[in-house]
């Protein structure tokens, strides 16, 4: 009893703690509009040099909320031009500017406060893009193999629904332009089944994870609106992390009553550790705050043969699958989110 008492008495101090911070803050804020107004007052009787005392120490502190904030840096650079305070208007501007870089002037602005923004300019540093969807892989290069002397009747099969997820860094290098290098992870799966002389049926499932790292052009051929339409083109390393599979004997004559279910199966020593691709997509982004949603279609082609020769085993001898040599491709689409980091500079001297 005496536990559950000290848990109340500790949740009702942690609540009251709560309570009185945001009674704080809100007490903050009320103080620094009064002071914003204040300045205002000061700034329209031509007491300009009595703004940066009024202003200033609610921006450093964060008192501001940030419709106050936005008119407070403004009226406070317009009074320090009027004091002939150059060097502390530009600052002030800088500052401005980092916390608030896709800012757009309005009629309502001072002319001081126009004059000095254009004096500096705010370009993209770099920008943070994570990425999730959907893919589907297709085969290329395949040499079909068959444990039958019987020309192989096979047919391939690709699940829809395959995970693919990563990040990226994009580096603008001109207005239009970006490079980009990303880390992704995709799980895809195929399945193979395989008549076999009409006596059996030989079915086996494939489930392969990737670790992904790509390197590409980004190219904005074309701006409506909110909207940004790009183009990709770019190339690759693939890391097979792990090859798992599933085989199936099923036999259709009825005379054959044998059936063999296996459980999974490590395949990664029968698959290359590696590959490289080459990469292209289209894709589009919609203009938001600091930032993108993206949505595109991307596909890669890989380059190397899938399959490591060796001999044979299991899956041959009881389940009569073999494996065929084939390139694995992928197309898919995604959708995710871009993060803009800025860097505001002065561009000339006033």
């Amino acid at each position: 009893m005496s536990n559950i008492y000290k848990r109340i008495k500790l949740f009702s101090i942690i609540l009251m703690l709560l309570r009185l911070g945001g009674v704080e803050a809100f007490s903050q804020e009320v103080n620094c509009a009064v002071k914003l107004k204040e300045a205002q007052e000061c700034f329209d009787r031509g007491q300009v040099e009595l703004v940066s005392d009024l202003v200033n120490p609610c921006i450093q502190s964060g008192g501001f909320t940030r419709e106050d904030e936005i008119i407070a840096y403004k009226l406070l650079i317009q009074a320090l031009l009027l004091d002939e305070n150059m060097p502390d208007a530009e600052k002030f501007m800088l500052e401005f500017l980092r916390k608030n870089p896709e800012y757009e002037q309005t009629a309502a602005d001072y002319a001081g406060f126009v004059y000095t923004k254009s004096r500096f300019e705010v370009k993209p540093l770099l920008m943070l893009s994570a990425q999730a969807g959907l893919n589907y892989i297709f085969m290329t290069g395949q040499a079909e193999q068959s444990v039958s002397s019987l020309p192989p009747d096979i047919s391939i099969s690709r699940e829809p629904v395959n995970i693919y997820a990563g990040a990226e860094v994009m580096y603008p290098i001109y207005p239009r332009l970006r490079i980009a290098g990303g880390l992704f992870f995709s799980n895809s799966s195929f399945s193979y089944t395989e008549n076999i002389l009409n006596f059996t049926t030989a079915e086996y499932r494939e489930s392969l994870s990737r670790l992904e790292v790509p390197v590409s052009a980004i190219y904005d051929f074309a701006r409506l609106g909110s909207f940004t339409f790009s183009g990709r083109l770019g190339a690759g390393y693939i890391m097979n992390l792990k090859t798992d599979a599933k085989a199936l004997n099923a036999p259709t004559d009825i005379n054959n009553g044998f059936s063999r279910t296996g459980e999974n199966v490590d395949r990664s020593d029968s698959r290359i550790k590696s590959d490289f691709f080459i990469q292209g997509g289209l894709g589009t982004m919609i203009k938001i705050p600091h930032g993108y949603f993206t949505a595109e279609i991307k596909t890669a082609f890989g380059m190397r043969n899938q399959v490591i020769n060796s001999p044979p085993g299991s899956l041959e001898y009881y389940y009569f699958y073999t494996d065929d040599t084939f390139r694995l491709n992928m197309i898919g689409i995604s959708l995710g989110y871009i993060r803009i980091f800025y860097k505001p500079f002065k561009s000339r001297d006033l």
